[in-house]
């Protein structure tokens, strides 16, 4: 597991690995999610930029092999059938360590939210995450999963299970309250984009 480091930021160190989930086909967007641009670089290479700050690793989840990022990317060795198919892959890749999985499509997310992430994890749960808007489900993508659950989930989803939101219910999940909820929302259409540079100016 990954010790909490005291310093300016809690990071998260040795055998813990961070994945931007970017290999979705955006289609409700109508463009590549993963390339827009809202702080001044590709919105993947950004989130990789702010998981770097607590990771010992990084890595992009692609669907195309020959993706070009700035940080070693992790290719869907599985037919791309959503998000689980990148935290399935990343499994494969290192069963051994924690990850900590952030999708491409909040652009609010920052610093101070990862970090309460990290600081909220707690002995004998399996996954560490946020709870949504409603206050009630989990917000799946943006959490912590130990190495204890890996074996669970690769028997989940060779069973035929998609879901990364149902697998988390049937788990022992550390449910939090983000500090700030606006930061884990999501941008998946061309009207919540306009919203978002709205609220931003």
């Amino acid at each position: 597991m990954c010790a909490r480091i005291a310093g300016k930021n809690s990071m998260i160190q040795n055998r813990c690995f961070g994945l931007v989930l970017a290999g979705g086909e955006s289609k409700r967007m109508g463009t590549d999610k993963s390339q827009l641009t809202y702080h001044h670089l590709p919105q993947r290479e950004h989130v990789a930029g702010l998981l770097e700050k607590f990771c010992a690793k990084v890595f992009i989840s692609v669907r195309n092999p020959e993706s070009i990022t700035s940080f070693p990317v992790l290719s869907d060795i599985f037919p791309s059938e959503g998000p689980l198919t990148g935290i399935v892959t990343a499994i494969s890749a290192r069963p051994d360590v924690a990850w900590l999985f952030a999708p491409v499509d909040m652009p609010w997310l920052d610093e101070e939210t990862i970090d309460f992430l990290i600081n909220n994890r707690l002995p004998g749960f399996e996954i560490t995450c946020f709870t949504d808007a409603s206050g009630k489900l989990p917000e799946p993508l943006l959490s912590i999963w130990e190495p204890f659950i890996f074996t669970e989930v690769l028997k989940y989803y060779e069973e035929g299970g998609r879901s990364v939101l149902k697998f988390i219910e049937t788990r022992r999940a550390n449910l939090i309250t983000a500090p700030h909820p606006e930061k884990i929302k999501n941008v998946n259409t061309p009207e919540q984009l306009n919203q978002f540079y709205r609220k931003r100016k």
